[in-house]
């Protein structure tokens, strides 16, 4: 199981001993006896995700003020994003899109083989 150090912020995952629980991946190999001497110094991992609210901000998940945001909502809407960069690459994508929207631009459909055909005519 994947957890996180709630002192340092550092991430480790444990593995459950017959006797013990021990962290696998960290320089120094934490042992504790039992649940309630991990429970001190550890908690559990949560992965990040950022999405783009109402007003084209980037925010960090549990950052919302609308607290009927799920990740399986964001996710349904294409609102999801692994990393704050993508997020912000997003809102600049939107913005160019809108920009392109304002002085008129329109997208038409294209058949891949009529496109095709024209390039070689």
């Amino acid at each position: 199981m994947k957890l996180r150090n709630k002192k340092t912020g550092q991430e480790g995952n444990f593995i459950i001993n017959k006797d013990h629980f021990e962290c696998v991946d960290l320089d120094y190999v934490p042992e504790y006896r039992n649940l309630a001497e991990l429970n001190e110094e550890w908690e559990d991992y949560k992965e990040p995700y950022y999405y783009i609210d109402c007003l084209g901000e980037v925010l960090e998940d549990g950052k919302s003020y609308c607290s009927d945001i799920t990740p399986e909502t964001l996710k349904e809407i294409g609102n999801y994003f692994s990393t704050e960069e993508k997020a912000k690459k997003a809102v600049e994508k939107l913005k160019a899109w809108k920009r392109l929207k304002d002085k008129g631009f329109k997208f038409y459909p294209v058949d891949r083989y009529e496109a095709l055909c024209l390039t070689y005519q």
